[in-house]
């Protein structure tokens, strides 16, 4: 069994350095010439499902009474939600790569 004694232990500054990642990541996208409108909402979907999708983890592996209610509800209703979002992302990175491309030649 996989043991994450080392990620209790720093699960804060596991965090701060994932929001760090995300912070300056966003800034140099949106300060890009090449980002569209477009770019930006299909990053905005991925980073939805993907906080979305932590905080379901979050809740099914939590050790405490009543965590198989909010486990349950994540499955039921947050994995669609993930999934649609997720779906929607690709094809909005598709479309803007198509229009990029078009406007290129």
């Amino acid at each position: 069994m996989l043991d994450l004694a080392w990620a209790r232990e720093n699960a804060v500054v596991i965090g701060l350095a994932g929001l760090v990642a995300l912070v300056v990541c966003g800034r140099a996208l949106l300060r890009s010439a090449s980002t569209t409108s477009g770019a930006a909402s299909t990053i905005g979907l991925a980073i939805g499902a993907g906080v979305i999708l932590g905080l379901g983890l979050r809740v099914l592996t939590a050790r405490t009474i009543g965590a198989n209610i909010g486990g349950g509800g994540f499955m039921f209703v947050g994995l669609p939600v993930v999934a649609v979002l997720t779906i929607l992302a690709i094809i909005g990175a598709a479309l803007t790569g198509r229009s990029e491309q078009g406007e290129r030649q």
